[in-house]
């Protein structure tokens, strides 16, 4: 009989499932240990790339807010440093027994404030101090204080065309040129006269340098650069403001008792009543106090109102827009 021969009678064997209790069989199936087991690596490029994206936002607004704080301290600061002036320029009050400055000076040549017509005629001369004035004569009797009354000081004149260094800024003129156009006139002589220092023969009105300031009671020209304020909704108090702080004020004043300028003045002075000389402006009868500073006008046949027009330097020892305001008064209307 064979070996391997299975006997008719024997039956075969029936092997239970694998169950936790047959370790036998258990220990014949190998399991590899755990730390032989790699993780699958899974794919970080999209968190790479928002982390990316992060960090450039972050990088923009941390350059933009850079950029708005350095212009807020730029505003600041230019803010600060105008401050001065602006203080200077709102709150000076005109004080008209205000007393003279003690330093003397040559006066502006008479003619740049007695025009006898709103004509303006060309300039005949290089020096305007050439033409006579005609009608300015003293017509009040000051007392002795102030007879002393003198104009300031004038601010510095390299050229001697009539412009201070401030002026020929102001005006774009040449500040060691006397004529800087080169047409025979002096550049403030040109000013004065109603044209152009900049461009021979042209009128200073259409120059671009001066604006035209308008309301119900007058209008007057005055350099483009210069700041307005008008103080009232009428129109009766009307400042000029140069960037130094010096300005140049209009007033409109009523007169009810329709006094004549010299009887007006002296109502308001009385004994202090300063030296005045008398002029004639664009048809309005004038008195110019001996300072400079100060004119005075009427309508000619209507007294009801006083136009005042001063010229204030504030806290300066020297008056650096002298011209501009003659050049001012004589452009000036009482409407």
């Amino acid at each position: 009989m064979s070996l391997f021969k299975k006997s008719k009678n024997e039956k075969p064997k029936i092997t239970a499932p694998i169950a936790g209790g047959d370790l036998d069989l258990l220990k014949q199936v190998h399991v590899m240990p755990k730390r032989y087991y790699l993780t699958p690596k899974k794919n970080n490029f999209a968190t790479f790339l928002i982390i990316v994206i992060g960090f450039l936002i972050v990088a923009i607004l941390a350059a933009a807010a850079y950029y708005l704080n350095e212009n807020l301290k730029q505003a600041q600061s230019s803010k600060v440093k105008a401050a001065p002036s602006q203080e200077i320029n709102e709150n000076i009050d005109v004080d008209t027994n205000q007393p003279a400055a003690a330093t003397t000076t040559e006066p502006i040549p008479e003619e740049i404030i007695t025009p006898t017509s709103t004509e303006i005629t060309t300039p005949t001369s290089t020096s305007p101090a050439e033409v006579p004035a005609e009608s300015e004569t003293p017509v009040v009797e000051p007392n002795s204080e102030a007879n002393n009354s003198a104009p300031p000081a004038l601010a510095l004149d390299a050229d001697n065309d009539l412009l201070t260094a401030q002026e020929e800024k102001l005006f774009g003129t040449s500040a060691n040129k006397a004529d800087t156009d080169s047409d025979g006139y002096l550049d403030g002589g040109e000013i004065l006269s109603g044209y152009n220092p900049l461009k021979p023969g042209k009128k200073l009105a259409n120059s671009g340098l001066f604006e035209d300031y308008k309301n119900s009671y007058f209008s007057v020209m005055y350099p483009k650069s210069w700041r307005l304020k008008i103080s009232d909704q009428q129109g009766t108090e009307v400042l000029f403001i140069s960037g130094l702080g010096e300005f140049v004020e209009v007033l409109v004043i009523d007169n009810p008792q329709a006094l004549s300028l010299n009887d007006w003045l002296k109502q308001q002075f009385g004994s202090a009543m300063p030296a005045m000389t008398s002029l004639t402006v664009n048809n309005l009868t004038g008195l110019r106090e001996s300072n400079d500073l100060k004119y005075y006008f009427v309508k000619n046949n209507d007294n009801s109102r006083v136009y005042l027009l001063t010229y204030n330097i504030g806290n300066a020892t020297e008056a650096n827009f002298m011209t501009t305001f003659s050049a001012m008064v004589k452009s000036f209307q009482a409407l």
